[in-house]
């Protein structure tokens, strides 16, 4: 009854009613503020038939709301913890780094004994990890301690260092301007192989006469 009353209502809001008597006809136009009244009693009327429509499906929605997500999450992280895996190290064996880990949970513990090391132990120790890796030894450097330079000495050398710069430079110009027109440098013997021949045969002219 109530919603057939609030459609009557409605089609009053959307158009103009006609009244027809035997005498007269009346146009009912109805004012803004029963307009506005009726609005909000419809829009009340739809929410709560939403509202019904939504637990009609689950009786028990009210008696048991839904978890957030975040909190299922943190649930199942506090009972199922992370166990934090030791740090990859290349050319060591499991039993020996799992042991390395266990020590330095021990000495970094608060109520541990171990001390720090200090920096003669730890150059012998990244000593001792080089011999244990690879065979490969470096060259001893030997070098002069460094000294200061005069202005001269050092313009001098960066002289020195410019005039060796734009030699290089001017040969490889060189080198590729002679490669992109196909220039080939070739030895040049003036009296090389023809010259020898003209005489071997100049000597056989000669020895026949002879004959």
């Amino acid at each position: 009854m109530i919603v057939r009353y609030l459609r009557a209502m409605l089609t009053m809001v959307q158009g103009v009613q006609v009244l027809q008597t035997t005498t007269e006809i009346r146009w009912l136009m109805p004012s803004k503020k029963l307009l506005l009244q009726m609005v909000i009693i419809v829009k009340k009327f739809q929410e709560k038939e939403q509202n019904v429509a939504k637990h009609k499906g689950n009786v028990f929605g009210s008696l048991h709301p839904k978890t957030p997500h975040y909190i299922e999450v943190l649930e199942s992280r506090a009972k199922n913890p992370v166990i934090k895996r030791s740090k990859f190290r290349t050319n060591v064996l499991s039993g020996e780094q799992s042991g390395s880990s266990h020590g330095s949970s021990s000495s970094q513990s608060p109520g541990g004994a171990g001390s720090p090391i200090t920096t003669e132990e730890r150059r012998l120790r990244d000593k001792k990890h080089l011999n244990d890796i690879t065979a490969a030894r470096l060259p001893p450097l030997h070098h002069a301690p460094a000294k200061l330079l005069s202005i001269e000495e050092s313009i001098a050398i960066q002289i020195q260092q410019k005039e060796a710069y734009e030699e290089m430079q001017a040969k490889l110009a060189a080198q590729k301007l002679a490669e992109r027109l196909n220039i080939k440098m070739m030895s040049f013997e003036p009296e090389g192989e023809a010259a020898m021949q003209y005489r071997e045969v100049r000597d056989e002219d000669y020895f026949s006469a002879e004959d």
